[in-house]
């Protein structure tokens, strides 16, 4: 036995956890807090105080984490080799019982296991077609309710239950899928097959339905450690429950603020109530971080704490000094994308290694855009969650009609459109577009919109966005590239990069939840702004932000977070989650920037924090320029300057143009209308109509004071391109039916928009279609 102590380079905390004795505990390790270190130490240890390690289960998610497990551990053998250690996934370790207990499960002992290709031969050869545009894939709503536990009997009474309470309709895609699963389910059973859900799933319902079974399985071994806790779904845990039936000696750990699986039946409630299902529960708190400087650590804490569903664990950097947190604001999504581009290949050439550089994302249609412009730059990527662009399906089927267009025997005609009916529709167009000999812009422009249009019925908002979206910037790149053959040439070199990436030194292009686990020294979050982050279809807000704090979190030195104004015709701005980050900080450390300079940072020594009228003294010099912003209120009140630099002239007086630009820029950094008329010491109605006349909204505070007041409650969503763009909207409508801007202007009497105009309803974001409905009764 080695003499090596596994606790030896412990700190005080990890120590306490690793040396535990028997009984539940629960170790809550936060981002960079040795997590995987204190858990191999704790195996060790085990194994020291004399504990065969054949009696110790140590489950995980990955295969990967599993190896590294028994890596490690290796030093601290004897007589045992790695292939006789219990440590493995879930599933690997589920699928050994089940080969035991196979009859149990209807099945034989050398049943197969049905992989994705396994699992499509199926239901082909079954005849289960399934249109993955309603509910998504048949498989995924299969896996999701084999991770939650339903049968496809207590699936369909799912169902029923939703339809009872009114959450449903009867032709709800719910009940084709109870349809579906049966008949698969079925067709798995008689091939003496089995998929990956089923690996636990028969494993648990043999172990409930045999106790004496259960107990003796249980009986095999004396402590059970689980890595990523948080991670656990329904059918993890009743696996768990039963493989304590025997001793209470479970050792878990995770992090609660790191649960980001809800949509594959992952609930942060197990963990939570971890104390709560096992009595006397011993609870340990890893809290130093050794990852993340105090300035990206600062800003990530102050985030997660705004959930309310957590553990408090109030971790300290172990490092100091760095970077300061760049925040970026852009007008467009190329915008942003290039600079982001430009950044990493800046740090590339001055010897970064691009390994050590990772771009984040909350959805995978950002890092599509990203991932043309490094192709352009010629740096290698490695895609982790995001699928390649010129790989979805609508790309594919926008590619597959100019291809046909060109060449009429072409194989995409029958491969990449998908359904039959579609084959017909985006054939006959090519064949139309090929007989008018059209430019190659009409095609591009044609193809998109009809490409486009295929998904309109479609039940599911994300995917109509995600068709819309990605055709429209298919065919933006199509149309500058000039003809098929420079396409087929870009796609060709776009598919080599994300190849040259997986074997190479590369720069990481990941959804944040494909970055869990993982670390960077310098980390990029792109597209950090309102309805990605959190995403507007996201049901649960504290998922969203622990999702965002993922990601800030997986940055060792550098911290960069960018949004635009303006993604792809929508309107976006900065993430609410920006400020609530953000709360506390000082401008010592933030670098608030538009576009890359000589260098993408700078490094900021450390400086003590300034008081909140320090930093809005600063703020208001940044804005107004030096001078009167430094007063005191009372003492700006003694000595009123109209026209000066805080732009406080009297009350009544007209606001200089320069004045009401000022006011406009500092409106868009902090979006409180009441705080900034107080600073020049105006009234806030009187504020919130400059500003709006600055973009060209016109309102009369005389005749409708609530429409200006409405500015100050609400921040306008988007900045004054898309208010104006909403105002033109407004008056095109109005325009057709007869109205002026006097009637825009005027307030309505009743209604959901009384005391309000239309112009002032559709400034702070609302549609203008509801305010022309409110004209229209009045």
């Amino acid at each position: 036995m080695p003499k090596n102590d596994p606790a030896a380079e412990l700190n005080e905390a990890q120590r306490a956890a690793a040396v535990a004795g028997g009984g539940p505990h629960l170790v809550l390790a936060g981002p960079g807090t040795g997590k995987t270190k204190t858990l191999v130490s704790r195996f060790a240890i085990l194994i020291q105080r004399g504990v065969d390690p054949k009696r110790v289960l140590c489950v995980t998610f990955t295969k990967k984490a599993a190896d590294e497990m028994v890596e490690r551990l290796s030093p601290y053998l004897s007589g045992v080799g790695k292939r006789d250690l219990s440590v493995g996934t879930f599933h690997s370790l589920s699928g050994r019982l089940l080969r035991e207990f196979a009859s149990h499960a209807g099945l034989t002992r050398d049943f197969d296991i049905y992989a994705d290709r396994d699992q499509a031969r199926l239901l082909a050869e079954e005849r289960i077609w399934w249109d993955a545009d309603d509910g998504g894939e048949i498989t995924e709503i299969i896996s999701v309710a084999k991770d939650s536990l339903l049968t496809p009997d207590s699936f369909r009474k799912d169902a029923e239950k939703r339809l009872k309470d009114g959450k449903i309709g009867a032709n709800d895609w719910r009940f084709r899928a109870a349809a579906a699963y049966r008949r698969y389910q079925k067709a798995l059973q008689d091939r003496n097959a089995a998929d990956f859900g089923d690996l636990l799933n028969h494993v648990v319902f043999t172990l409930r339905d045999n106790p004496e079974i259960a107990k003796e399985v249980s009986r095999r071994y004396d402590y059970l450690l689980v890595d990523e806790f948080q991670d656990v779904n329904p059918a993890q845990v009743a696996f768990l429950d039963l493989l304590m039936a025997a001793n209470p000696n479970i050792w878990a750990v995770g992090d609660d603020d790191q649960t980001l699986y809800g949509f594959r039946a992952s609930d942060v409630r197990f963990i939570l109530n971890f104390p709560k299902r096992h009595p006397d529960t011993t609870v340990h708190k890893l809290v130093e971080n050794y990852r993340s400087t105090p300035a990206i650590l600062h800003p990530s804490l102050q985030l997660i704490g705004a959930n309310r569903k957590r553990f408090s664990k109030p971790l300290r950097p172990n490092r100091s000094g760095g970077a300061k947190v760049v925040c970026a604001e852009f007008e467009t999504a190329e915008a942003e994308a290039r600079w982001i581009v430009e950044c990493v290949e800046k740090l590339i050439e001055r010897g970064d290694d691009p390994s050590s550089i990772g771009v984040l994302c909350r959805v995978g249609h950002v890092g599509s855009r990203l991932q043309m412009r490094f192709r352009d730059k010629k740096i290698p990527v490695d895609l982790r969650g995001i699928q390649d662009f010129w790989s979805t399906p609508e790309v594919r089927a926008f590619v597959g009609v100019l291809r046909v267009t060109a060449d009429e025997r072409h194989p995409d005609r029958t491969h990449a459109f998908g359904s039959a009916a579609r084959q017909r529709k985006y054939g006959q167009l090519a064949d139309e577009l090929r007989q008018e000999k059209a430019d190659f812009a009409t095609q591009c422009q044609r193809a998109a919109k009809l490409v486009a249009a295929e998904s309109l019925t479609n039940k599911d908002e994300g995917v109509r966005e995600r068709w819309r979206r990605n055709t429209g910037i298919a065919r933006g790149v199509a149309a500058e590239l000039g003809s098929i053959e420079a396409l087929e040439e870009e796609i060709e070199r776009s598919t080599a990069a994300k190849r040259f990436g997986g074997n190479r030194s590369a720069v990481a292009l990941s959804t944040a939840h494909s970055s869990k686990g993982l670390e960077w020294d310098t980390v990029f979050i792109a597209g950090f702004e309102q309805n990605l982050m959190p995403h507007k279809l996201a049901e649960d807000p504290e998922e969203e932000r622990r999702i965002a704090y993922v990601a800030m979190t997986r940055a060792r030195k550098v911290l960069c977070m960018s949004w635009s104004e303006l993604r792809d015709e929508t309107p976006g701005g900065p993430s609410p989650f920006l400020w609530e980050a953000l709360s506390g900080s000082s401008d010592a450390t933030i670098d608030w920037r538009g576009k890359p300079d000589g260098k993408p940072w700078e490094t900021a020594p450390p400086e003590p924090p300034k008081n909140a009228k320090e930093v809005f003294n600063e703020k208001m010099e940044r804005a107004f320029g030096p001078g009167e912003s430094r007063k005191s209120k009372a003492e700006a009140r003694r000595q009123p300057q109209p026209g000066s630099s805080t732009g406080s002239s009297r009350s009544g007086e007209k606001f200089s143009d320069r004045e009401v630009d000022r006011l406009a820029g500092l409106y868009l950094k902090h979006g409180d209308v009441a705080d900034l008329a107080k600073s020049v010491h105006r009234g806030a109605p009187e504020v919130a109509k400059a500003i709006l006349g600055h973009w060209g909204v016109h309102l009369d505070d005389v005749d409708c004071p609530e429409g200006t007041l409405a500015l100050v409650m609400t921040r306008l969503q988007g900045g004054p391109k898309s208010v104006k763009r909403r105002i033109e909207m407004l008056r095109q409508q109005a325009g057709k039916r007869g109205l002026t801007d006097a009637d825009l202007r005027a307030p309505i009497r009743s209604g959901p928009l009384a005391g309000k105009s239309p112009a002032a309803w559709v400034a702070t974001g609302k549609t203008p279609f509801e305010a022309l409905k409110e004209i229209g009764s009045r």
